[in-house]
């Protein structure tokens, strides 16, 4: 028994030594990890978005979904509202594609942001202010459907 801890003993630092060499061995240095990264893709040029549906077709249904809301606010359904208004804001931010006259970004930018904001009003279950967004995403969407007929 005493010749077995002498031996581990006389070993242990070379041991060591070893345990150390093959952990620094698999940590990954600088190079290696740059090898893994994906390549960077040049820039895209052109539009990021595509329209593949035409423009009546989205708004046929934000405004079946936008009529839901006045209900849904009269019943106090904030946690319905607060569902469709993220959806209609994410609806607006892909309308600003359709068209690339500055109003009709600004009237889809300006509806977008509104909503968003009514999003995290219901969601704070404050009524009174999403009522009042409520009032105000539908003059800018009124303003928007005078100027362009959709």
């Amino acid at each position: 028994m005493e010749l077995v801890k002498t031996q581990t003993r006389r070993f242990f630092p070379l041991i060591a030594l070893i345990v150390l060499g093959v952990g620094f061995y698999c940590i990954p240095t600088q190079a290696d990890s740059d090898k893994d990264k994906p390549k960077e893709k040049p820039p895209v040029k052109g539009a990021l978005y595509k329209p593949v549906v035409d423009i009546e077709v989205i708004m046929h249904k934000v405004d079946d979904i936008y009529a839901e809301i006045e209900e849904n606010l009269e019943k106090k359904r904030l946690r319905t509202i607060k569902k469709d208004a993220a959806f209609l804001a994410e609806m607006m931010n892909i309308t600003q594609h359709f068209q690339k006259e500055k109003a009709w970004k600004d009237f889809s930018v300006k509806s977008r942001d509104i909503l968003l904001k009514m999003h995290q009003a219901a969601s704070k279950k404050d009524q009174a202010t999403t009522a009042k967004l409520y009032k105000e995403v539908d003059a800018v969407c009124e303003g928007c459907h005078d100027k362009y007929d959709v």
